[in-house]
């Protein structure tokens, strides 16, 4: 790494890759404890799949609006002493409202997605 050869003073990355970098090199290697920007995960599904696409994202949905996803961090990230701050937990609130554009689809204005919807 850029940082344990001495070629360069900082780096900049994903928060968790700096983190086990971190967990490897405690001696040597510190992360500042702000966050310069959220990036967000997505998930890939087959183009044109609504009903999956619907069926995911009314799943996420329950999970935000059920507040089970901060279980979901703490259960992961609290052990290496992460935590949720004000602007993950900002994602989190807006994770809890519908896509517009997902009910304006010709394709789901009469399926009401569940989050234990069978996909076939």
């Amino acid at each position: 790494m850029l940082l344990e050869s001495g070629r360069t003073d900082a780096f900049a990355s994903d928060k968790l890759l700096l983190l086990g970098a971190q967990i490897q090199n405690p001696q040597t290697l510190t992360m500042l404890p702000d966050d310069l920007s959220i990036e967000p995960y997505a998930i890939v599904l087959p183009r044109g799949d609504w009903r999956l696409r619907l069926a995911v994202n009314a799943a996420l949905a329950e999970i935000y609006r059920s507040s089970q996803i901060t279980e979901i961090f703490n259960r992961w990230f609290a052990q290496v002493g992460l935590q949720p701050d004000p602007l993950v937990n900002a994602m989190y609130i807006l994770g809890r409202y519908r896509n517009k554009r997902s009910r304006s689809s010709p394709h789901l204005r009469h399926h009401r997605a569940r989050p234990d919807d069978v996909i076939e």
